[in-house]
């Protein structure tokens, strides 16, 4: 996994409310309250050569119009109701639009009374 894109995911979790870091067979996930925000994992690509990701929750219009975007995107299927989106994380990853992937996704899973400490425009309810 790239140390680099953990460091990066922890340093935009930091900033969100009561955000603990911990793992999920050896992998960073990052959590508000005992539900999962965001985690992050090495995967075999296509090609065979590993790659990083992150995977976290998001609206289901936003979700989709990710996905069908395509690369650095893509669907995560899931056994819950969750709807999850997927980002692969290289050098290209534009950090801005992760952080506000990895906002959406506190926003979505936080308890109200930590959602509502964030001033975000056109925040989503918990």
């Amino acid at each position: 996994m790239s140390s680099v894109a953990r460091r990066r995911i922890a340093a935009i979790c930091g900033q969100l409310p009561e955000v603990i870091e911990s793992t999920s067979w050896d992998n960073p996930v990052f959590k508000v309250s005992r539900r999962i925000i965001v985690n992050v994992t090495t995967v075999d690509s296509p090609t065979g050569d590993p790659v990083t990701v992150m995977t976290a929750q998001a609206d289901p219009f936003e979700a989709e119009v990710m996905a069908n975007s395509g690369h650095p995107f893509f669907r995560v299927r899931s056994t819950s109701a969750a709807i999850s989106i997927g980002v692969v994380l290289d050098e290209a990853t534009d950090w801005d639009e992760v952080a506000e992937i990895v906002t959406e996704s506190y926003m979505i899973v936080a308890p109200k009374r930590l959602s509502a400490l964030l001033d975000l425009p056109n925040s989503p309810e918990s």
